[in-house]
């Protein structure tokens, strides 16, 4: 492969045609689905986008500007509790499936920097949203 697979953990808006399109009335952003298309259209990066869907029914995949994304459902409740403990083993039997050569969580929300960090693989945690922050 002359490809680097990256499978990126972090949020990504539920598409139109998707089953629970709708739904959820807030969503925090679209910069991780946004980064990855910008890798995918180098031609050098085959990006996967994994995203948590609190109360989903089913895993269910799209392809959104060139790139694979895959929602997986979690419990809407308790997950804050286990500190997404429960959210990192689901995802992790996915990351495995994908088998990347490097996982970047954005951000260490929904669990994303716990699994990319118990995945064994090569891994990135990114912060984001910290700008303000920094300079206030």
């Amino acid at each position: 492969r002359l490809t680097v697979r990256i499978v990126h953990l972090g949020h990504a808006p539920l598409p139109p045609g998707c089953s629970f399109h709708g739904r959820y009335g807030w969503h925090p952003g679209r910069w991780v689905l946004g980064t990855a298309a910008a890798q995918a259209r180098t031609g050098l990066v085959e990006p996967i986008v994994v995203t948590v869907v609190p109360g989903g029914e089913e895993r269910v995949e799209y392809e959104q500007e060139g790139v694979r994304t895959i929602f997986v459902p979690v419990p809407m409740r308790g997950r804050a509790a286990s500190l997404f403990h429960r959210d990192s083993r689901r995802l992790l039997p996915i990351i495995e499936e994908l088998g990347p050569d490097i996982v970047h969580a954005h951000g260490t929300e929904e669990g994303y920097a716990l699994t990319a960090l118990r995945s064994g693989r090569a891994h990135i945690a990114s912060v984001q949203c910290l700008f303000r922050t920094i300079h206030e």
